[in-house]
């Protein structure tokens, strides 16, 4: 027995139902590490799944809040066009209602 230590080493000398059990310790824990791996795999595709719902869900909302902003521009050139025209015809009546008042105060001085 001090032979076959000194030759194989330490540990070396187990017998067959002790390297049955390594073998099913080391089998027990593999599996655990396979059924670990396989629970973060289905979390990462959770993740990934979770992550492209919410990419989307944000990117809708952009898409509409750019829509809005796209109709609102437009709503604010047809506006600021309108108001624009407004005014334009706002001094021209005023120019119109200068003019006709100089006229009536000249009719008044004549008669």
């Amino acid at each position: 027995s001090s032979g076959i230590n000194a030759e194989y080493g330490a540990g070396h000398n187990i017998g067959p139902i002790e390297e049955s059990k390594e073998k099913s310790k080391e089998s027990e824990k593999s599996s655990k590490h396979e059924l670990a791996l396989e629970e973060l795999q289905k979390e990462f595709t959770s993740y990934k799944k979770e992550k492209r719902e919410q990419l989307n869900l944000v990117q809708d909302q952009l898409d509409t809040a750019r829509s809005e902003c796209s109709a609102m521009l437009a709503e604010k050139t047809k506006l600021a066009s309108k108001l624009e025209f407004s005014e334009e015809k706002h001094r021209f009546l005023e120019n119109n209602n200068t003019n006709i008042s100089a006229e009536k105060e000249q009719y008044k001085e004549k008669c």
